[in-house]
């Protein structure tokens, strides 16, 4: 059985004040609307990871033993990305949507 959680108990929060980017990761700090616990997330992307932490304790680490599989879709983000180069892809219809000039046609 899990817990529920309702939308009063949710924090609502500007992600741009509370983010740092680092060259190996992002993290995000924040506390709670009483002030009596503050919560970090840390997205560290080589190895990935994703670490949570309440009060400076360590309470969640996604994929501590390194093997979560995931896509590298870096290649959508280079200079010579073209259509042609990645019709085949999975993620090419959504990538061709967005508003961007980074897809060559």
């Amino acid at each position: 059985m899990g817990a529920t959680i309702t939308e009063e108990q949710l924090i609502k929060i500007n992600i741009k004040e509370h983010i740092k980017q680092y060259e190996t990761g992002i993290e995000v700090i924040f506390d709670s609307n009483d002030l009596m616990e503050q919560y970090q997330y840390t997205l560290q992307f080589d190895p990935f990871r994703i670490i949570q932490k309440v009060n400076g304790v360590t309470t969640i680490i996604v994929n501590h033993k390194d093997t979560l599989l995931f896509e590298d879709y870096s290649k959508f983000f280079n200079d010579k990305v073209t259509i042609d180069g990645i019709q085949n892809e999975c993620l090419a219809e959504l990538f061709t949507k967005f508003d961007h000039d980074f897809i060559k046609t």
